[in-house]
């Protein structure tokens, strides 16, 4: 390389200084790959440093021949330092690994290629790095162009590109001037030099805006962690002091209960309206029992540990039970039927021994009831049917209702805690008894699900594994 002289060479050099020591700075401090590709890229100025003659005049004695040997080693070095920074600043490993490869393995090689300058073979080095260097560098344009048009051309992915494309078509004409493959300019040289400078100080200040960026969105990410992390407790402490209150609310409602019943054994039979009041008032008491049933359940199955309490108990036996709000409604009616055909548990004995499971019959008592309760609530009146059927390896509880469906856009989120089909309508419930029904179901090894959501029905399935998996128990 011809020696092209340099105005300001001491101030260049300086400011030359201070860039380096900025981007080596920002490197140690921030651990950045990216800032340390561009700290090497500060070999660049010791190949200033050696054209410009610099290394004769501080060692005069072995100045030229050192100078000759650190000028062939920094021209390597600065190219691979080039190919390095260009893939870091432009992310290629996490945006194209394959060209991150490619650019990886090319400043490799460059590197290798010191071991020809000893053997005195550094002009055929000099052609064989040309030749890469030009292959690479259309690679890199290529790959620059397709990530800026792939991140709608953002400002800041275009400075970052530009200024290491700029230095790699610079560096890459003066490479081609020197093997006489494109006419000697010494203004490429000077651009060059000044460019190290300009793309050091552009680089280093983008990157440190990214990283203040990231910095920043760490921060209101652990922010959103703690504010998380607050509000999980707020929400155990809601339930646990729901399940206080529904605790509290047993005895109340066993009272009440207790004593309706004997004010419909002491009243009289042929008054009408009286009886209507009593089925009212049991038909609230039932609601309110159904929800601490809720409540209490939920804070169950939040539990760290739940123990499912497994017992030989009759499905239909147990349908019949959960069922029984039906009939206390005015507009409603159920069917029961088992593989599609009428049958009545009570009447036919046989089937209910036939359809014995061990499960928790509290907590599926539960669960049943709240699938028929919405069936009631959610639909104007009809006949809820209910079908219990024998699958291979598990039982099968269909309950279907005459309502109006579930709007599309809440479907998928109705078995969350506290989401109801309807959320402009807490009379009809908090949004717990899908919830607490599937956790039931699922402790039991089996699941529930949405089967049917039309305008005119809604059909949920339970299944029941006739087997139960121990690991599902507790």
């Amino acid at each position: 390389m011809q020696h092209v002289p340099l105005a300001f060479g001491p101030f260049y050099l300086g400011i030359a200084a201070i860039a380096s020591l900025l981007a080596l700075t920002l490197a140690a401090l921030l651990r950045s790959k990216r800032l340390w590709s561009i700290t090497a890229v500060s070999s660049g100025y010791g190949l200033v440093a050696c054209v410009q003659g610099y290394v004769a005049w501080v060692v005069p004695s072995i100045g030229l021949t050192l100078q000759h040997y650190l000028t062939s080693i920094f021209t390597l070095t600065s190219y691979a330092a080039l190919l390095w920074m260009s893939t870091e600043v432009m992310q290629f490993k996490e945006k194209i690994p394959w060209a991150h490869k490619l650019m990886a393995g090319t400043a490799l090689f460059t590197l290798l290629l010191i071991i020809c300058v000893p053997l005195n073979l550094y002009q055929e080095a000099i052609y064989l790095q040309a030749i890469i260097y030009l292959f690479t560098g259309i690679i890199f344009l290529i790959a620059c162009l397709y990530i800026w048009w792939k991140e709608k051309f953002q400002l800041a992915n275009l400075i970052l590109g530009i200024s290491p494309l700029l230095l790699m078509l610079v560096s890459l004409s003066g490479l081609m001037s020197m093997l006489h493959w494109l006419p000697y300019h010494s203004s490429i040289y000077v651009i060059w030099q000044y460019g190290l400078i300009i793309n050091m100080l552009l680089v280093v200040g983008t990157v440190v805006f990214q990283v203040y960026r990231q910095r920043i969105k760490a921060f209101n990410k652990k922010k959103m962690a703690e504010e998380l992390h607050f509000e999980r407790e707020a929400r155990a402490h809601q339930r646990q002091f729901m399940g206080i209150v529904a605790h509290e609310s047993r005895t109340p409602l066993a009272i009440i209960t207790a004593s309706l019943a004997n004010l419909r054994q002491v009243s009289s039979g042929n008054n009408h309206q009286v009886t209507r009041r009593y089925e009212k008032i049991e038909r609230a008491t039932e609601r309110l029992v159904q929800l601490t049933h809720n409540c209490l359940s939920d804070a169950r199955l939040s539990a760290s540990q739940l123990s499912i309490e497994r017992h030989p108990h009759s499905l239909l036996a147990l349908i019949t039970s959960a069922a029984s709000l039906i009939p206390l409604s005015d507009h409603h009616s159920w069917k029961l039927t088992q593989e599609k055909q009428a049958i009545n548990a009570y009447t036919h004995p046989e089937a209910e021994t036939a359809s014995t499971l061990a499960i928790d019959s509290a907590l599926m008592r539960i669960a049943l009831s709240n699938v028929i309760d919405n069936a009631v609530k959610y639909s104007p009146g009809g006949t809820i049917h209910i079908d219990l059927s024998r699958q291979q390896d598990h039982w099968a509880i269909s309950i279907r209702d005459q309502g109006t469906g579930i709007p599309p856009d809440r479907a998928g989120m109705i078995f969350e805690r506290y989401r109801r089909a309807v959320p402009s309508d807490s009379s009809r419930g908090v949004g717990l008894g899908l919830h607490v029904s599937r956790q039931i179901v699922r402790a039991h090894g089996g699941e529930l699900t949405l089967a049917e959501n039309t305008s005119s029905a809604c059909r949920f399935i339970f299944t029941l594994p006739v087997q139960p998996k121990n690991s599902q128990e507790a």
